[in-house]
């Protein structure tokens, strides 16, 4: 990012992501812990801890996200982290009844620590078998492939129809 607007720009759009995200994430959490051990209260609680989740998700997506922003696709930090959350959250409330966000920050760090040690580098995953490893080798390189015969064409006509 070149110019600080841009940044704080990109900033305010990751706090409202995670804002909505972290509403979203903790709130399922909850419920899916009010499906294990059902409570009168809990019903109550959802609300009031996804309102908070909202908050939390504000502070914590932007956070992390920049931290892993160089290593780490923006896309998969932003799935996750609210899955983290929201399965942290559910196994606190399974676990102790309650929720006190513990559960939700330690999902998220493990969901983060996770993304951060995930090969995203080009070539590092596994391959699958007899995928061609890019688009490009698939139509024969980048200097040129196939037609739909199966005719060896030049990059300037690898894309055209016959």
């Amino acid at each position: 990012m070149s110019h600080p607007s841009r940044a704080g720009r990109l900033t305010l759009a990751l706090a409202a992501c995670g804002a909505v995200l972290g509403h979203v994430a903790i709130a399922s959490g909850s419920r899916l812990g009010l499906l294990v051990h059902p409570s009168e209260i809990g019903a109550v609680l959802v609300g009031v801890q996804a309102l908070a989740g909202g908050v939390f998700g504000a502070v914590v997506v932007p956070l992390i996200a920049w931290t892993l922003l160089r290593h780490v696709p923006l896309g998969a930090v932003l799935l996750a982290l609210p899955l983290g959350a929201a399965v942290g959250t559910a196994v606190e409330w399974s676990v102790l009844h309650q929720s006190t966000f513990g559960g939700a920050a330690v999902g998220t760090l493990g969901a983060a620590a996770v993304v951060a040690r995930w090969p995203w580098r080009r070539g590092a995953m596994p391959a699958i078998v007899g995928a061609p490893e890019s688009p490009l080798k698939a139509l024969g390189g980048a200097r040129g492939g196939t037609d739909v015969a199966g005719r060896r064409v030049a990059a300037s006509r690898a894309h055209r129809a016959p």
